[in-house]
């Protein structure tokens, strides 16, 4: 075998040889690869199965933790929350529109002074987009407008009612967050103050 030969012979010997390696190590590293992506699966299948009993043991502790009476009550209030979504799903809008006017009247809702868009929605078991749709279609530019025109006419009532109420009392009780507040929107729908109103009124 020549020089040459030799050269070329050892020179495709080590090109074998590493090549032999690096496929070696490419195996390895997928293997490890896979080998890691199998521990986060089984780690994440155990942490979902741990996430169901944690959530599990909660259920079971909250109803060893309410009476039975306060389940019924639970159950009554999703009930009629799921009742109410459904009827209002198939009024039309004049219909759904009467239907929240009646509601806030009756649940006294605008009594709420943290009351907003939200949760008003949420109380209705409606969407706020429907919602501002109510609000849109009625006389009133936004739902600030609508509460206080109906705490004012609430007011006038319990001004009517009650005598003996301060007009601070009266205040608290229909929604403002102040007497002074009250009195500026009293003024502003009534034309006159709420004592002057009481005054005529009695």
């Amino acid at each position: 075998m020549t020089g040459a030969q030799i050269v070329i012979f050892a020179t495709f010997l080590v090109f074998l040889i590493a090549f032999t390696v690096g496929i070696r190590w490419a195996y390895k590293q997928t293997s490890d690869e896979v080998d890691k992506q199998k521990q986060v699966r089984d780690r994440l299948i155990l942490e979902n199965q741990q996430q169901k009993e944690m959530i599990e043991s909660l259920k079971k502790d909250f109803e060893q933790f309410i009476s039975g009476d306060e389940m019924a009550w639970i159950k009554a209030q999703a009930e009629d929350a799921r009742v109410r979504l459904q009827a209002t799903s198939q009024m039309d809008d004049e219909q759904l529109n009467a239907w929240i006017d009646e509601k806030v009247q009756q649940d006294l809702m605008f009594c709420d002074p943290e009351l907003d868009l939200k949760t008003m929605a949420q109380r209705l078991g409606i969407t706020q987009k429907r919602l501002r749709n109510f609000i849109k279609d009625s006389k009133y530019d936004r739902l600030y407008d609508y509460l206080t025109d109906k705490r004012i006419l609430y007011a006038c009532k319990l001004l009517k009612e009650n005598p003996n109420w301060t007009i601070e009392a009266v205040s608290k009780d229909v929604g403002f967050v102040s007497r002074t507040t009250f009195q500026e929107a009293f003024k502003k729908y009534i034309d006159i103050t709420p004592a002057r109103y009481r005054a005529q009124s009695n």
